[in-house]
């Protein structure tokens, strides 16, 4: 019990040093000086990732091939990009839209009979906390590796973890979002098929189709708060895995380049890693997108059973044209599902990045 109460002061700990959006941790709670800290924090993102970039080019980019020297410095300038973009983002901007989408959660949570809960984000700790003490052993293990088998290079990648594993609780974020949308649209979906069987469902059909309405409506700010961020994460993922994919492949097939295990097997973590958050944000969102719509399945189905009963038929009409209607699929900026398809399509876009870049260097 003390070893899990410790967890939970680190997590809360770690996202007051890297000025994690207040909104998420404490959405009850208002500290303007936690804005000042995160602003000084993005300054010091930019000069980090400059003096990182001017220190390799003196000590490592004159000696390396220039796709690796575009490839790491093409990562390292998206990766400060997501940090700063995203501070500013769920700092600043949309802080308000993520309190208002804790307070509507709780609307959803009092109809649906789901106990008071005080804090969904360390609600969320609690529950996938399992899940998050192995993502942290992954993330450690990777990082010591790495570490042990460049040491001339972690002065200059020292930066980068750390925005690395911001990003890491970007995904983790975005993930227990999904979890709790999916949770209780799946709830609703239940409720509903209970409802629509009870003598008279009018009015409670109708608080299913309302507050169905209302998690499709928080789809739609989640969109507006992490879509950026997201599409960023997407480069960033195909950058890093192609970068360490094709130091692996270099370091097997070229000659003049020395075959070294542990830097073979720090660059396969690498890519692991990133693909690892890559599907946890696809699969977490695109379950969340199934429960969203199969109340249109559901409909149908049920419209077929109630042949007769023009009241429920028009209830399930209504339900099913309303969830057409509705935005209920998490897009990035309006032109990129993020479902189980795209994590396909990242996995294509990587293959084809490699095979370019192979052929480039020949």
């Amino acid at each position: 019990m003390i070893v899990l109460k410790l967890f939970d002061w680190f997590v809360l700990g770690v996202h007051q040093i890297l000025a994690l959006p207040l909104a998420v941790t404490y959405p009850d709670s208002r500290n303007p000086h936690h804005k000042y800290y995160a602003l000084i924090l993005i300054v010091s993102i930019v000069y980090l990732t400059l003096w990182q970039l001017s220190g390799k080019s003196e000590k490592f980019y004159a000696s390396s091939r220039a796709t690796i020297v575009v490839l790491d410095a093409s990562a390292a300038v998206l990766i400060a990009v997501f940090a700063v973009y995203d501070t500013i983002s769920r700092t600043f901007v949309n802080d308000n839209r993520i309190r208002i989408f804790f307070a509507k959660l709780r609307k959803i949570d009092k109809f649906l009979n789901i106990p008071h809960v005080p804090n969904y984000f360390m609600k969320g700790v609690a529950v996938h906390r399992r899940t998050l003490l192995g993502i942290h052993f992954i993330f450690l293990a990777t990082v010591s590796y790495d570490v042990y088998s460049n040491p001339h290079f972690a002065k200059y990648n020292s930066p980068n973890f750390v925005l690395k594993y911001q990003i890491m609780w970007f995904i983790v974020h975005l993930h227990m979002v999904a979890t709790a949308l999916r949770t209780r649209f799946g709830l609703i979906n239940r409720k509903f098929l209970a409802v629509i069987r009870n003598p008279s469902p009018e009015v409670q059909a109708v608080g299913c189709m309302k507050f169905h309405f209302m998690l499709c409506d928080i789809i739609t700010n989640i969109n507006k708060t992490y879509s950026f961020q997201i599409l960023i994460i997407d480069k960033i993922i195909a950058v890093n895995v192609v970068k360490t994919s094709y130091l692996c492949l270099l370091s097997v097939t070229d000659d003049q380049a020395k075959f070294s295990i542990a830097a073979f097997v720090t660059n396969f973590l690498w890519s692991v890693d990133f693909m690892l958050g890559a599907a946890l944000i696809c699969f977490s969102l695109g379950k969340a997108n199934e429960q969203a719509e199969f109340p249109v399945v559901m409909c149908q189905n049920l419209y077929k059973e109630f042949r007769g009963d023009e009241e429920r038929r028009e209830i399930l009409m209504h339900f099913s044209r309303q969830v057409v209607a509705t935005k209920r699929e998490f897009c990035a900026l309006g032109f990129l599902p993020v479902n189980y398809g795209l994590f396909v399509k990242m996995l294509t876009s990587i293959f084809d990045y490699i095979i370019i870049v192979m052929q480039f260097e020949e």
